[in-house]
């Protein structure tokens, strides 16, 4: 009985994210950012990346303490 309430809460949460469509936008800019991002590493010369690889560490780092996620 309780994991069929558990599989109810979830079908609900998954239909409720279904119909929110307002995150949608923020998504989109998103991996659209991140494909201009990686378009244009592919055309930075070699020795420019030690200092790109140390600008996304620290904004990784950034974003895992205010998150507190770790990967």
């Amino acid at each position: 009985m309780k994991n069929r309430e558990r599989l109810r809460k979830l079908h609900r949460l998954l239909a409720r994210l279904h119909r929110d469509q307002t995150g949608q936008d923020m998504i989109e800019y998103a991996l659209l950012t991140a494909s201009v991002a990686v378009l244009v590493a592919g055309f930075l010369p070699a020795n420019f990346f030690p200092s790109y690889i140390a600008i996304w560490t620290r904004m990784l780092d950034v974003m895992r303490s205010l998150t507190g996620i770790s990967v």
